[in-house]
């Protein structure tokens, strides 16, 4: 399963089908955006909420028919519904949806073995498309690392707005530089900040200003005396 595949078959989807609208795109295109960040997880966590306002969808009645309408186009399978809208819906990517009818009357007159060849050919080439490459030095960058940083760098930011944007700027800042050092200055920000008392930036334009080259200097921390060292006078 990749998001290359995944894309082309709703467009052809799409372009074959009157009831396809933006709105469907829009929420498709989120689900299959939080399965890559999740590492491509069976079942993928749709906060309601959070879905509607990445996807401009203003009415939880629309959102919910969407999802009913990817349902039954065979695109997603929804394995638990939430009767509250600030929870979320639990879903299913399935590895391809209904075909469109020019798919599936040109796949039969192919042959099988330049099928085959053809998908391999298209697997390595969305491997080579979505490989992080630092462009100064032409090599991969940050392929071991785990999914899901982006909610130790949240957890580590202390001015939690604009979560939407603060995700869609870090999964570019990870492009070019090391999490550890983003979620490591932006602690040190939080102090230096709390210290010098200044206005907290949003974490999203925190992150497109590349505030993590900054250097914080903050006063080193007073160790506190232990107890046994104080004197005590009670007894003179």
């Amino acid at each position: 399963m990749n998001t290359f595949a995944l894309s082309r078959n709703w467009s052809d989807f799409a372009y074959e089908s009157a009831e396809a609208k933006p709105h469907h795109a829009a929420l498709y295109y989120w689900i299959i955006d939080k399965a890559n960040r999740s590492g491509w997880k069976e079942v993928i966590d749709l906060p309601t909420s959070h879905s509607m306002e990445v996807t401009c969808i203003g009415s939880y009645k629309m959102y919910r028919k969407c999802l009913e309408d990817l349902e039954e186009w065979g695109f997603i399978e929804v394995v638990f519904w939430t009767k509250n809208q600030f929870k979320c819906n639990k879903v299913v990517l399935k590895r391809f949806g209904i075909k469109s009818k020019a798919l599936t009357k040109a796949l039969p007159k192919q042959d099988p073995k330049q099928v085959q060849s053809n998908d391999q050919s298209e697997v390595q080439s969305v491997a080579d498309i979505y490989k992080h490459t630092n462009h100064e030095t032409d090599k991969p960058v940050n392929e071991d690392l785990p999914p899901n940083r982006f909610e130790e760098f949240w957890e580590a930011y202390d001015h939690k707005q604009k979560r939407s944007h603060a995700e869609r700027e870090w999964v570019q800042a990870i492009k070019r530089v090391d999490p550890d050092l983003i979620i490591k200055k932006a602690k040190e920000y939080n102090r230096y900040r709390t210290e010098k008392d200044e206005i907290p930036m949003h974490p999203g334009n925190w992150l497109i200003a590349n505030r993590w080259m900054d250097e914080y200097q903050t006063k080193p921390k007073t160790p506190k005396r232990p107890l046994s060292s104080i004197p005590d006078y009670r007894n003179e």
